[in-house]
C-alpha cells in the first residue's frame, strides 16, 4: 500500500484515481474521527530494562570481584543504551491521532504533541515493528525544521524503517488505518465533511 503523495504546500488536488487507494466513503463513515492508536507493550520493556539497571547497579555496588564489576557494568551499558533506544522509538509512536480538517494531531507515547498539515504528509505506509504492523508516515522537511534536531531525527528514522511517526492500530488493522489517513490526506472534501475543524 505505499504510495508517495506529491503535493505542494497550496493543497494540490490529485486525480480522481488515487481515491482507489484510498478507505470508502463507507469504510470512513463507519472507522470514526478518532482512530485509536498504541504504543503496544515498548513502556513495558522500557519499564524492565530500568528495574534491570537497578540490579546491575546494585551488584556493580556490592560486588567484590573486579571480574564481576566489569561484567555488570558492560551488561549495565548495553541495558541503557536499548532504553535510550526504546524512548527514542516511543517518542516517534503515537499514542493518540486525531484527524482534523487541516491537519493530523498526533500525541506520542512520551506526551509530546504535535499538529501535521496534511500537505505535509509524504508518503504513507505499511511497516513491521516489534512483530506488529504499523502505518508509517513520511514527512517533508520544512523550513522551520532545526538543524541541531537532525541527529535526533535521523536516529528515530533508523529505529522506526525510515518513518517519522508510526501508527499503531489497536485493532491490529494497519492497512485499513493507512487507507483511512490516505484518503484523508487526498481528498480534503472528505476532510470537511466528516472531521471536525479543531
Amino acid at each position: 500500500m505505499e504510495r508517495t503523495l506529491n503535493t505542494d504546500a497550496s493543497g494540490a488536488s490529485f486525480p480522481d484515481c488515487w481515491t482507489a487507494y484510498g478507505a470508502t466513503n463507507d469504510e470512513l463513515k463507519t472507522y470514526g474521527a478518532t482512530p485509536g492508536v498504541t504504543a503496544g507493550p515498548a513502556w513495558l520493556v522500557l519499564a524492565a530494562e530500568l528495574a534491570l539497571l537497578l540490579v546491575l547497579a546494585g551488584a556493580l555496588v556490592a560486588s567484590g570481584s573486579p571480574a564481576l564489576r566489569a561484567a555488570c557494568l558492560a551488561l549495565a551499558v548495553l541495558v541503557l543504551l536499548s532504553a535510550v533506544a526504546a524512548l527514542v522509538w516511543l517518542s516517534a509512536t503515537a499514542a493518540e491521532i486525531r484527524p482534523r480538517v487541516r491537519s493530523l494531531g498526533i500525541r506520542s507515547a512520551l506526551g509530546s504533541a504535535s499538529e501535521i498539515p496534511w500537505e505535509r504528509i509524504a508518503e504513507i505506509s505499511l511497516v513491521n515493528q516489534r512483530r506488529r504492523q504499523a502505518v508509517g508516515l513520511r514527512l517533508r522537511p520544512t523550513s522551520a525544521d532545526v538543524s541541531g534536531a537532525a541527529f535526533l531525527d535521523g536516529l528515530r528514522r533508523r529505529l522506526t524503517s525510515g518513518c517519522d511517526w508510526l501508527l499503531v492500530p489497536r485493532d491490529g488493522n494497519a492497512e485499513l488505518l493507512g487507507r483511512v489517513l490516505l484518503r484523508y490526506c487526498i481528498d480534503p472534501r472528505q476532510r470537511r465533511r466528516l472531521l471536525p475543524e479543531q
